[in-house]
């Protein structure tokens, strides 16, 4: 499952419901594998990678920096305001395609159980608030079965913060944890974790393997409308 929403995770989407625009913001989200298990799946070559963002608040542009989940180094992903597609970017041949939009969602009955902590940190300037991710029961931080184990199994750590008004495909972008929900509770979660500073993602095979991804530099800017537009020169692929 790592593999698999690192691998997407530059094509995903909330929902395509029109929302107001947001902050114009620039930031990078650094993705680095953490203590390697067995069985850990590589998605990860490198060890670490990192994607730029940058949006004026309504269309989204993301640059891929080393290999991550399959995904060559260098590509762009490009989401227009308020569109039903996206556009993969391949400067290195000066070739795009163009995919629709997915969402990928947990079944109903198999979504995942969010619970909030009223742990709080500041990451990168931000203030930020704990929620744990479980497969399941009843989570609650600091509660173990057994030394060093949690009571249930927790998938994932999400450290959120409500300060920025931003796209719903940054919300997505930056929180992976949305796909093991069920579309009512990924809305409801996206509405409270808006934007994800730091998510840690769990391992359940391999207890000491992980990834994390931490999002830094945060700026507010007004980027020029031509950041969001393909190159005419670029050749379209089917």
């Amino acid at each position: 499952m790592t593999t698999l929403l690192l691998a997407t995770m530059l094509s995903l989407v909330v929902w395509t419901q029109q929302t107001p625009p947001g902050d114009g913001l620039q930031f990078t989200i650094k993705v680095e594998a953490a203590k390697v298990g067995e069985g850990y799946p590589t998605a990860l070559p490198a060890g670490r990678a990192e994607m730029e963002v940058v949006t004026d608040g309504k269309s989204v542009v993301v640059t891929l920096h080393g290999q991550m989940g399959g995904l060559p180094d260098g590509l762009i992903s490009l989401t227009p305001a308020g569109g039903s597609v996206w556009y993969r970017i391949d400067p290195q041949d000066r070739t795009y395609q163009v995919k629709e939009m997915v969402s990928p969602r947990a079944k109903a009955g198999e979504s995942a159980r969010i619970v909030a902590t009223q742990i709080f940190d500041t990451i990168d300037g931000h203030r930020a608030q704990k929620f744990l991710l479980s497969s399941g029961g009843s989570a609650t931080d600091g509660q173990k079965t057994s030394p060093g184990r949690p009571q249930t199994s927790v998938i994932e750590e999400v450290w959120c913060s409500s300060e920025f008004k931003i796209p719903s495909r940054v919300t997505e972008i930056t929180n992976p944890a949305l796909a093991y929900l069920d579309t009512d509770g990924a809305r409801q979660f996206a509405r409270s974790c808006p934007l994800a500073l730091k998510v840690v993602q769990h391992v359940p095979a391999s207890p000491d393997a992980g990834v994390v991804r931490l999002v830094t530099s945060i700026r507010r800017v007004s980027p020029s409308p031509d950041a969001f537009k393909v190159p005419p020169s670029y050749r379209r692929l089917q």
